[in-house]
């Protein structure tokens, strides 16, 4: 959801600072091959308990960076395994345990006359891992991401680096956000350069969309079929992320209309509904999610809840009640074993002493111990909590 209190509403997205080449690419990203390091090389899908017992090495040539974001020489770390699902199961290709990913949206480079927004996003990365997370996920501008592809890879490997996958999500075409419900034929041919482009990255879940506002399953069924068409294509195997309507919250049209297509996860935004029609907060603030996506808690549809903890709404009539939902909404991830990002992570109410509803950090509040060098919001907190109590799958 956009920032709807205190800042300037519009969401993450990547956008590079300095218009550098990809890492010596030339064409258009259908024929390039990306450079990757050894330890991010694809591994063979195997869906047994005995890994693989080789693996191809590769030393990729120097080549210039995308900004002035210092580098480092990866480690010889073990590739990430490639994730498949298995109904409402995500299993590793190598060895077919079940996977749950825990982690948060973090903020993203915005375009710039500078690398220091990118440098915020290599920081928070680091962040996230000291919190125990194996999942980051970055909202992006679909017009952005092209030309500068290089700096996604770099979050990608940072990412990689820190053993977490990142999940790359389309929010707009070009700004203001959501300047278009929901992707256009646009829209769809970046997200299918993105997949050919990353194809070769174990770690990377595509996303169709962010959120569509107040359209119908009419509209948004095709729309997404042939998003899913496009990225399988070129990469049949990737994660994707499939998007509700009504911001993202209402699947129920799904359960009769299934869609045809192996490895999906439904994305979902756990938020209440604004309208008391749709729902009402009892005197115990327990709110009824029933109407929202949990139809799709039936054991067969992978659920990944995108945003949770938004409080920016005239339901939530004040703080506690965001913790509450909070606490609720991590109950049912542990219960189920679900997989989340955590809305959102990032250093603006740090640096500028005025907190944002929407965030994980404040610059008035404790700091934490092991939480890493910023201090916590209240909702911060309970993610950094969870992710110590209740660790996702750890990946070495």
């Amino acid at each position: 959801m956009s920032s709807k209190n205190g800042r300037k509403a519009f969401p993450l997205f990547v956008f590079i600072f300095f218009l550098a080449p990809c890492w010596g690419c030339t064409g258009t990203p259908s024929d390039q091959t990306p450079r990757v390091t050894s330890a991010l090389l694809p591994t063979t899908i195997i869906h047994t308990s005995i890994p693989p017992t080789s693996t191809t090495t590769s030393t990729p040539s120097s080549s210039p960076t995308a900004t002035e974001i210092p580098t480092q020489t990866p480690t010889e770390l073990p590739a990430l395994p490639k994730l498949y699902l298995d109904g409402a199961y995500i299993r590793r290709s190598d060895t077919g345990e079940i996977v749950q990913l825990k982690g948060v949206v973090i903020q993203s480079p915005i375009h710039d006359s500078s690398s220091r927004e990118l440098r915020v996003s290599l920081e928070l990365i680091g962040i996230a891992k000291k919190w125990g997370a194996n999942l980051i996920r970055v909202p992006f501008y679909a017009r952005g991401a092209l030309p500068h592809i290089s700096d996604i890879k770099r979050i990608i490997e940072e990412a990689h680096q820190s053993r977490m996958y990142v999940m790359l999500t389309p929010s707009s075409l070009s700004g203001p956000y959501l300047d278009i419900p929901y992707p256009n034929d646009e829209v769809i041919t970046v997200i299918g350069k993105l997949a050919d482009e990353l194809r070769l990255y174990n770690n990377v879940i595509l996303d169709i969309w962010n959120e569509a506002p107040d359209v119908s399953w009419s509209e948004l069924y095709p729309v997404v079929e042939t998003t899913i068409q496009t990225i399988r294509t070129v990469n049949p195997d990737v994660l994707i992320g499939v998007p509700g309507t009504q911001w993202s919250r209402d699947f129920r049209y799904l359960l009769s209309h299934p869609l045809p297509y192996d490895n999906l996860i439904y994305r979902v935004q756990d938020i209440p509904w604004v309208d008391p029609t749709w729902i009402e907060i009892p005197s115990g603030h327990n709110i009824d999610r029933l109407f929202l996506w949990m139809d799709l808690l039936d054991g067969n549809h992978a659920v990944m809840i995108g945003e949770f903890n938004y409080p920016g709404l005239s339901v939530f009539n004040h703080e506690q009640n965001v913790i509450e939902w909070i606490e609720q909404t991590l109950a049912i991830v542990n219960d189920h074993g679900l997989s989340y990002t955590a809305f959102e992570l990032n250093r603006w109410s740090v640096d500028t002493g005025r907190y944002v509803a929407t965030d994980l950090l404040d610059a008035s509040g404790p700091l934490v111990p092991g939480a890493g060098p910023y201090p916590l919001a209240p909702r911060g907190k309970e993610i950094f909590d969870d992710l110590q109590a209740n660790p996702p799958t750890q990946f070495r």
